[in-house]
């Protein structure tokens, strides 16, 4: 199922900002890991780290993945 969207990386430790479809988040910060689906049908699994409050909505970051330019390759 699909639950969001990754956007443009946000601050300088490797949080990507996150537009949730239901316009909460509170299910998401439940989760450990989440597939992430790209262009072409390509998958990975990551774990959290992080999930905090940003301006319009909220910011996600994985584990292993500490600057903006480590997140850029999972926006989508």
């Amino acid at each position: 199922m699909t639950i969001g969207r990754l956007g443009a990386p946000f601050g300088v430790r490797g949080h990507l900002r996150l537009k949730s479809y239901s316009g909460e988040f509170k299910h998401i910060a439940a989760l450990r890991e989440l597939t992430l689906r790209g262009e072409g049908g390509v998958e990975r699994t990551v774990r959290v780290a992080e999930l905090k409050n940003a301006p319009g909505g909220a910011a996600i970051r994985f584990e292993g993945i500490e600057s903006p330019e480590a997140a850029r390759p999972f926006v989508n």
